[in-house]
């Protein structure tokens, strides 16, 4: 990760944190009121600075090991008020946003595309102690509050996970709906049906 790349990911974090605010009444009432809108805000900019900062460590600069010791310190910190335990080996795109505080887990070995949107109540993991593999999850795809995906798995591009699914193996196809436990293809996006992913 180069510096412009760290910048548009942050600008691109920005944007989407932006446009959901929006969706409320009174942006400076949740912000008086300390809503945790904000402080999943918080979180996420300490998760891509402690990123940014390992990076340039793991790069040969050591004296980006101070900023990153903050910054990850900050995260934990504020990680365990929130529920939050995300691996900062995790790769994860431009765009993230989490709706909803509580248990949110992400495994160092996943990646996740751009614009991809959780929830809450998710886990994104390996399958056991003997596999150390993690699921790879394409552009723009919306995890359903409670989803679990786990093990060496790959999701497309468009893919909404359905509330509480699990999702244990590989979705190819773009533009579906994945529901059930396990999960599998109910819906394609391409039918008349009208898809609010927020309910899901």
């Amino acid at each position: 990760m180069n510096n412009e790349s760290f910048r548009e990911i942050l600008a691109c974090d920005k944007v989407v944190f932006n446009q959901y605010v929006k969706t409320f009444r009174s942006k400076r009432l949740l912000k008086l009121t300390d809503d945790h809108v904000f402080q999943i805000r918080k979180y996420i900019l300490y998760l891509r600075y402690s990123q940014y900062y390992k990076n340039c460590f793991e790069q040969g600069n050591v004296l980006s090991i101070f900023p990153y010791v903050f910054c990850a310190r900050r995260m934990n910190k504020l990680g365990n008020k929130l529920g939050f335990y995300i691996s900062t080996s995790a790769r994860i795109g431009k765009g993230f946003w989490i709706y909803h505080h509580g248990c949110v887990i992400i495994n160092g070995n996943a990646s996740i595309g751009d614009y991809c949107r959780l929830h809450g109540s998710n886990c994104i993991g390996n399958r056991s102690m003997h596999s150390d593999k993690a699921p790879t999850i394409g552009n723009n795809c919306d995890i359903g509050f409670g989803a679990t995906l786990i093990g060496d798995i790959y999701v497309a591009d468009n893919v909404v996970v359905g509330a509480n699914s699990v999702v244990n193996k590989s979705c190819v196809e773009s533009n579906v709906v994945l529901a059930g436990v396990p999960a599998d293809i109910k819906k394609r996006k391409s039918d008349k049906t009208e898809y609010n992913c927020s309910r899901l």
